[in-house]
């Protein structure tokens, strides 16, 4: 098919602006000593926010050999696609494994009183996989035969902070099975949504990725393709 930036350069000659389209919808590549080696486990909820602004985005997320994924990954590649865009490079993400949990510090000690004779490692808390609770308390020096009990403040107040701020520097951009999905295309507004005709330009019509429609993981991308290419279609058929 015709490349992007061809097609846009024609739609363009046709009077219409074009939003500058950019990736979204992309899984973010993270080498840290904190994941590494954890490919394939998921975190029921987790919320992930991009350094610098305030978008947050909360969902299930999986670690995978190249970093992190899943929909809170996915999300936040979305709703922050163009400020990701617009710092051309590495950027810093925060993720909060424990969102749910308004006062961390409160459960975590609730837990220590319930089970003071358990070894930390042996015994994960707040509903965290037992493989990445051992990263995350090994990140505060606990030692591998320290009870519950013998949790210092200094040690629970650390844990805290990395339960719920743990950084991770995103190194590139990896695709979401082979493919990014395009924010950005025609402006919106020069669309007439119930036939996807152009107000510019009569008798041309559009649908798919040549608008600025993205949207989140979960079939949402598909659906707008199908719908406006089945109003497109119509209009069309109707009109020859």
């Amino acid at each position: 098919g015709m490349k992007p930036g061809k097609q846009f350069k024609i739609i363009q000659s046709l009077g219409h602006h074009i939003i500058d389209p950019i990736p979204s919808l992309f899984t973010f590549e993270i080498k840290h000593p904190l994941i590494n080696g954890l490919q394939g486990l998921s975190v029921p909820l987790a919320e992930s926010s991009l350094i610098g602004t305030d978008i947050r985005c909360r969902g299930p997320m999986l670690i995978t050999h190249w970093g992190l994924s899943g929909p809170a990954i996915l999300r936040l590649s979305a709703w922050a696609a163009r400020e990701i865009h617009a710092m051309s490079g590495p950027f810093e993400i925060e993720i909060n494994w424990i969102p749910d949990i308004n006062n961390p510090q409160t459960a975590l000690l609730a837990f220590k009183e319930a089970h003071g004779k358990k070894l930390i490692t042996n015994s994960p808390a707040l509903g965290l996989p037992k493989r990445l609770w051992q990263r995350l308390t090994g990140t505060v020096d606990v030692k591998p035969r320290t009870t519950w009990s013998g949790l210092r403040q200094d040690s629970l107040d650390r844990f805290c902070s990395i339960l719920t701020q743990t950084r991770f520097k995103v190194s590139g951009k990896s695709r979401n099975k082979e493919e990014f999905v395009t924010c950005g295309g025609v402006e919106l507004k020069e669309i007439r949504f119930k036939t996807m005709e152009s107000r510019k330009t009569p008798g041309l019509y559009f649908a798919g990725e040549s608008l600025d429609i993205d949207a989140e993981t979960g079939g949402f991308n598909f659906q707008a393709a199908w719908t406006t290419g089945y109003l497109a279609g119509s209009a069309i058929a109707t009109s020859s």
